[in-house]
């Protein structure tokens, strides 16, 4: 595949990795969770509450986006170099396309329509942030792909190169007509 396809399709999955992470989210949200898991937290409704519950529905987010960034950013086939760029782009479009649909349905609620911050902020299903833990956990799956793809590389860039063959200069020791070499 050419270097502009595999941009374009870094792009596209930056892009799927952030809408699938939010999708994620809210499927999650909607199940919930079971109250006796951040009980001892305080009551129900409460902040440390809410806290608790959006942090254990972002680690499934997290291990998707570090799967799939990984599955993405490492080099394709014989490619030398991690299309990082791309799919961090591709991903922060996205992040910033599903920020301007929740701004616009936001807008759209009655003028007296008012929502605590709290829930605001931690909450899947409310616009216009779609609760922020889940774009945490998708760029945070991205970072630490990132992270590997770069310690992977430099560790096995030094197996696979191969030595630099300049004109005159000999790759080792060269033999003679005699068998020995020079």
């Amino acid at each position: 595949m050419r270097r502009s396809g595999r941009r374009f399709f870094s792009s596209l999955a930056g892009a799927g990795l952030y809408l699938t992470a939010q999708a994620l989210g809210q499927y999650l949200g909607a199940l919930g969770i079971p109250h006796s898991w951040v009980s001892f937290l305080g009551v129900r409704g409460s902040l440390g509450v809410q806290v608790g519950e959006a942090l254990i529905l972002a680690l499934p987010v997290l291990l998707v986006s570090l799967t799939w960034a990984w599955l993405t950013v490492r080099p394709w086939g014989g490619a030398r170099h991690p299309h990082t760029a791309w799919c961090v782009g591709g991903c922060v479009i996205a992040a910033v396309g599903s920020l301007l649909a929740g701004v616009v349905s936001f807008s759209l609620n009655p003028p007296g329509y008012e929502v605590p911050v709290s829930y605001m902020l931690l909450r899947y299903s409310q616009a216009p942030l779609w609760g922020v833990q889940n774009s945490l956990a998708a760029f945070a799956g991205l970072t630490l792909a990132v992270l590997a793809v770069n310690r992977y590389m430099r560790r096995h860039s030094s197996r696979t190169r191969s030595p630099i063959y300049r004109p005159g200069r000999a790759l080792g020791p060269v033999p003679t007509s005699s068998g020995k070499p020079r």
